[in-house]
C-alpha cells in the first residue's frame, strides 16, 4: 500500500504561509518561533531539515486554522445558535489572547464534532474561571503588562523590517542600539505628530514607508496604550 506522497514545498508555500502567520491577531510560541526563523532565510535552499519541519508545523497550525476561521463565519451566518455557539461567538468579539485562543479552542471541538454537551461545559466553565480572573487587580495588571509587551514587541520587529536598521544584528542587539542613540538625543524635543507630518512629506520611499508602519502602529485597534 502506497504511503502519503512527500510535501514538497516551493517558494510560494513559504511567502504565503509567512504572509497568514503575520496577519494572525496573536501567534503561538511555534508560529513565532517560525516568524523568526524565515526573517533570516533569503531563499529555500537556506532552509535546514529542522527549518523544514518547523515550517510543516506552521502549515498544519495555518489549515486548522483556516478551516476554524470558516466553521466561525458559519456560525456567524446562522440565525439561530446553540449555547456552545454563543459562547464561541462572545469569545470571538473580545480583543484578548486568552479569549482568542480560547475561541480556537472551542472551535476545534465543534469541529471535531465530539459530544457537544461535554465540550460546551469545558468551554462554559474555562470560559468562567478566565472570567473570574478578570476581577482580579494583579491579574488584570499582569494582563495588560502582557498585552503592552506583545505589542511592544511586535511593533519593533515591524519598525526593524520596514527599515532595514542594522541586517547583521539580532533584534536585541537592535533594540540596545536605538535606546543608547536615544539617550545621546536626551532633551531634545521629539513630537511624534510633527514627525509624521514630515515623514508624509518626504521623497524619500523609505521614509514613506517609515510613516505609514508608524501610522498603523499608532492607531492599531489592539494598541493596549488606546484608552478605550
Amino acid at each position: 500500500m502506497a504511503g502519503r506522497k512527500a510535501l514538497v514545498l516551493v517558494a510560494e508555500d513559504i511567502n504565503s504561509l509567512t504572509q497568514y502567520t503575520r496577519q494572525l491577531p496573536f501567534k503561538r510560541k511555534v508560529q513565532q518561533r517560525y516568524l523568526d526563523m524565515i526573517a533570516n532565510k533569503k531563499t529555500m535552499a537556506d532552509l535546514s531539515e529542522d527549518d523544514l519541519t518547523l515550517v510543516k508545523k506552521c502549515r498544519y497550525e495555518m489549515n486548522a486554522h483556516q478551516k476554524q476561521m470558516a466553521a466561525l463565519a458559519l456560525i456567524k451566518a446562522q440565525s439561530s445558535h446553540s449555547r456552545f455557539e454563543r459562547e464561541i461567538l462572545d469569545l470571538a468579539a473580545r480583543q484578548d489572547i486568552d479569549a482568542y485562543f480560547l475561541m480556537l479552542d472551542g472551535l476545534k471541538a465543534y469541529l471535531k464534532n465530539v459530544d457537544q454537551k461535554k465540550a460546551e461545559n469545558k468551554l462554559r466553565n474555562d470560559k468562567q474561571r478566565m472570567d473570574q480572573k478578570l476581577l482580579n487587580p494583579q491579574i488584570q495588571a499582569r494582563k495588560q503588562r502582557d498585552r503592552e509587551n506583545y505589542f511592544l514587541g511586535a511593533s519593533f520587529r515591524k519598525l526593524m523590517e520596514v527599515t532595514s536598521l542594522h541586517p547583521r544584528k539580532n533584534d536585541l542587539e537592535k533594540l540596545t542600539h536605538v535606546i543608547g542613540l536615544a539617550i545621546s538625543l536626551r532633551g531634545h524635543n521629539f513630537d511624534v505628530t510633527r514627525y509624521l507630518n514630515s515623514l508624509g512629506r518626504s521623497v524619500n520611499s523609505d521614509e514613506k514607508q517609515l510613516a505609514i508602519a508608524l501610522k498603523e502602529i499608532l492607531e492599531d485597534p489592539r494598541n493596549p496604550y488606546i484608552e478605550k
